[in-house]
């Protein structure tokens, strides 16, 4: 993929995509990573992208990083059709009274892909729902494509994503 990662300092800015970084590219900055995606690499008619498809995308991935070590995302398995080929090996399936769960554990190689993929191809958008678990408790949940999300006060970095993203969230 034509995507870097680096660490990057701490900054003042809000954590957002930009849609048209300075050579091109799309890019997204937190306080943890900065990912900066070759505009090659988009498709070729990019939709134009809302404030608030950029505030679900930035918290997706700023989300992905900060959930603690051993956390586990939950997607429901009415999602795409096509995640299993997706994200192969990283996903387990947990079956249970008659019901499936996929499971992917938050490495920091699915950590990654997972935001590589939510920032060239919104992969955040094709989980009907999905809730990042860790030490026995429901950190973040997101219903229905990220229409209604919640965010528990025990979330790592917490105020700072109240904060930042007060405008999409339910706390």
């Amino acid at each position: 993929m034509g995507a870097k990662v680096a660490e990057s300092q701490e900054t003042a800015a809000h954590p957002l995509i930009q849609p048209n970084g300075p050579n091109g590219e799309r890019s997204f900055t937190s306080n943890r990573l900065a990912f900066v995606f070759d505009s090659s690499m988009l498709p070729d008619s990019p939709t134009e992208q809302t404030e608030e498809e950029r505030l679900h995308q930035a918290l997706f991935v700023d989300l992905l990083h900060l959930a603690p070590e051993g956390a586990e995302l939950f997607i429901t398995n009415d999602s795409w059709d096509e995640l299993p080929a997706l994200l192969g090996t990283r996903m387990r399936v947990v079956r249970e009274n008659n019901y499936e769960d996929w499971i992917v554990a938050l490495t920091p190689e699915s950590r990654t892909f997972l935001g590589q993929e939510a920032l060239h191809n919104d992969l955040h958008l094709t989980f009907v729902h999905f809730v990042i678990h860790a030490n026995q408790r429901d950190l973040f949940t997101s219903y229905d494509r990220m229409v209604s999300i919640q965010l528990d006060p025990h979330f790592p970095d917490y105020e700072r994503l109240v904060e930042d993203y007060a405008s999409i969230l339910m706390v």
